[in-house]
């Protein structure tokens, strides 16, 4: 069993991974961009295991953990490239930049004062 989860936030990026092997597993955790931490547990059988991985999930998955979509990078910009609408591309990608509460505060309440020469 191979489970990756990521927790983004307005103040958080991490990662937590966890891979099982026979009657083991390793937590693999940290901030996204890093390598993180590594954590194994041994257990006396592998459905031991399993039934501990599967709990240990379940909680990441409550804290507000999801699964990591895994998603070709390549592929995506790729297709960005190359489509008839770019600008509406590059902006459906980027629309996660729109949605943290400071940035629309932010852009709310930002005026800018032209000269009437404009």
């Amino acid at each position: 069993m191979k489970r990756e989860l990521i927790f983004q936030d307005v103040a958080s990026d991490k990662f937590w991974n966890l891979e099982t092997s026979g009657s083991s597993y390793t937590v693999t955790f940290g901030k996204t961009g890093t390598t993180g931490q590594a954590q194994t547990k041994n257990f006396d059988s592998e459905e031991k295991c399993l039934k501990e991985a599967e709990k240990l999930v379940n909680e990441k998955i409550r804290k507000g953990y999801k699964e990591n979509s895994s998603i070709d990078f390549l592929a995506e910009w790729k297709s960005m490239h190359d489509t008839k609408s770019p600008q509406e591309a590059f902006f459906h990608h980027f629309s996660f930049l729109r949605k943290p509460k400071r940035i629309r505060i932010f852009f709310e309440n930002f005026r800018i004062t032209l000269p009437l020469s404009w």
